[in-house]
This record gives structure tokens, sequence and C-alpha cells, in this order.
């Protein structure tokens, strides 16, 4: 059963991109087209989720404002954590992620296009992905930013230690951070224990912001600690 499991969840993923990679190759072509892909990006999403047969319930303990920019912060444990924020964030955004991204077979090119990379490696290349992070919120992009820095937790559902690039972003730029929870992915999906890969309903509670105005970078490790502790509390 479990090779069947993992037979189709890899099909369906497939399936879906392969059926829309043309048109977000398309919309990729033309700077002014690429907030299309978000739309496209959304019914790759609920085609994936629909086919698998897996229940997405979505709560907001705020009524998110369509006028505003928000930095989403989540947890980080599995790597369904992308296609289920996709699925759920009803906001046009990109995701700021490791260069190792961009390099994946088909997928690579399309993700180095409508979203911001970055080399850990390279002291240069993080400030780059700083001062395009900005930008992006500047010109009115939501982003998604994992403070873990990617999936580095060893002990399940406890996070391991934030980075502080997220806050010292919202603070200059004056945008509210929004701590998101996501319980469930990894008991789905076991980061390098695919045998353990089963179906379930999944959640995302999306919290309150946490509000930047008026803070200086004397305040990043206290909203760190702040998103941490909300976020871990619902795993």
């Amino acid at each position: 059963m479990i090779y069947l499991r993992f037979f189709w969840i890899t099909f369906i993923f497939l399936i879906g991109f392969v059926f829309v990679r043309p048109f977000i190759w398309i919309v990729a072509q033309k700077k002014s087209w690429n907030h299309h892909y978000f739309f496209i990006s959304k019914i790759w999403a609920k085609f994936f989720y629909f086919c698998l047969g897996i229940h997405i319930k979505i709560k907001w303990k705020f009524e998110p404002d369509k006028n505003k920019v928000y930095i989403f912060c989540p947890n980080h444990f599995s790597y369904l954590d992308i296609p289920l924020l996709t699925y759920a964030i009803p906001k046009y955004f990109s995701f700021v992620g490791l260069s190792e991204l961009g390099k994946i077979f088909l997928f690579g090119y399309l993700y180095r296009k409508f979203h911001i990379l970055v080399d850990r490696s390279s002291l240069k290349d993080k400030y780059r992905t700083y001062k395009d992070s900005i930008s992006a919120l500047q010109n009115g992009k939501s982003l998604v930013i994992f403070p873990e820095g990617g999936i580095w937790a060893t002990d399940f559902p406890k996070m391991a230690a934030f980075k502080e690039g997220a806050f010292r972003m919202a603070i200059e730029s004056k945008v509210e951070i929004v701590p998101v929870s996501l319980p469930d992915n990894w008991k789905m999906m076991p980061l390098f224990e695919w045998r353990k890969l089963r179906f379930c309903h999944q959640n995302i509670i999306f919290h309150q912001p946490i509000i930047t105005e008026n803070l200086t970078n004397n305040d990043i490790k206290n909203i760190a600690q702040l998103c941490f502790e909300t976020i871990q509390k619902e795993l």
C-alpha cells in the first residue's frame, strides 16, 4: 500500500505540473504577465489536493487586508509545505527559498522566475536576496519566508531556531509578520521517511500579525521569539 501511495502522490504532482507548465512558461515571458502565475499555481495546488482526497482546513485568526503586504512566517517540516501554502494564501506572493530549488529539473527554471532564491554559502548572495526581498515588499508583493531557514528540525514537532532575516526585513519595510502554523504535513510526509507516507487532512493556522511599525533592529530578537512561540503552541 505504501508504494501505491508514493506512486499516486508523485503521479498527481507531476501530471498537474506538466499540465500547468506551458501556461506558467507563457506568463514568465513578460514581467507584466507575472501576476497570472499566482492563479495558475493555485489551480495546480487545488488539483493536487483534490486528487489526493485531502481536506484542507484553513483558520484565520484575523481578517487579512487585501491591500496590505505581509511576510508570512511558517514552520518548515515537510516538502508539502510549499503546495499547502500555495493553496491557502489568498494574496500574490513569492517564496524566499534555498538556491537548490532552482536547480531541480523542469521545476527549477520556473521557480527561479517567480520566487527569490538565496545561496546561504555566499555573503554576497545573501545580501542580494535581502535587497530583492525588500524591493518585492515595496512593490506590493507579499513574501513567504521560512524563519528556520530550511528543514532543520530534528525533533518534530519542535522547530529549529529562527534566523533573523525575515524579522529584519519586516522592521526595515514596516511590514506586518504573520506567524503560520502547519501542524500536519510532517505526519503525512515525514522528511526522508517516505515509507511512513500517509494521507491525512491538513490544517493551516494564520495567527494575528505582529506589528513592526515603530520597531527597530533592537527588537528583532523579541519579535522572533514571539513569532516562534506563537507558531509552536499550535504544533
